[in-house]
């Protein structure tokens, strides 16, 4: 059984399951997934099943929906896309029972309880296309993002999350044989950040920082290892 984990800035992530055919996800209170906010439309989207494929339909919302940061009015939903209804996003998971996502089963993310939150049930807040730029600009890089160790070609992705540099952390630094974390790097709604936490030096393109904002190509020098930002 497929399911829906919805994303929202500042609150746990949450699970919706797709049991039955069709869905319309919205603002309003007769949306089968409610989503109470002014930036997104009453009926925002349609998710439903034809032909034992998941399709999904902007239903001509005010602001679209964005489908891995790429405006589309309707397609097929894959395994691990994201779906962009104003503030939110809509991760869909193909198989909600045993489905793995970001490393942890789904069926450990709480189920969406919509709350009660009163929004304008008439207007809708239009999002600028500079905001969209945004946004599709924001997808892109949390969808794309990697980090490659220069000497060993080990990549990994940042994501929206927060990764550490030596000690106890996801990425390993040569030379750090305690605990101590040296750096890490984060996602501020916008790009990803390199930030020094430790006593360790830290370098971008060959410039010693506190931290930096990374774009395509970057080379990160943290101690004795050296990393580049890729946006693929």
């Amino acid at each position: 059984m497929a399911l829906l984990i919805v994303r929202e800035k500042g609150v746990p992530d949450r699970s919706f399951t797709l049991d039955g055919e069709e869905f319309f996800v919205g603002r309003s209170d007769d949306a089968h997934l409610r989503l109470p906010n002014v930036s997104v439309s009453r009926f925002h989207t349609r998710v439903y099943r034809k032909a034992g494929e998941w399709q999904y339909e902007d239903m001509q919302s005010q602001n679209g929906t964005l489908i891995n940061g790429t405006r589309q009015s309707t397609g097929t939903l894959s395994d691990g896309d994201e779906l962009y209804l104003g503030k939110y996003s809509l991760v869909f998971i193909h198989d909600g029972i045993n489905g793995m996502w970001r490393g942890r089963s789904v069926d450990t993310i709480a189920p969406f309880l919509a709350d009660d939150s009163q929004v304008d049930d008439e207007h809708t807040y239009e999002l600028s296309p500079e905001m969209i730029r945004q946004m599709q600009a924001a997808a892109r890089r949390i969808k794309t993002a990697r980090l490659e160790d220069i000497a060993t070609g080990v990549q990994w992705e940042p994501r929206d999350e927060t990764l550490l540099f030596g000690g106890r952390g996801v990425i390993p630094v040569q030379g750090m044989t305690n605990f101590m974390t040296a750096a890490k790097i984060l996602w501020n709604g916008k790009r990803h950040v390199v930030q020094r936490v430790g006593w360790m030096s830290l370098s971008v393109n060959g410039k010693k920082v506190k931290q930096s904002v990374l774009e395509d190509g970057d080379r990160v020098r943290i101690g004795a290892s050296e990393f580049e930002y890729i946006l693929a």
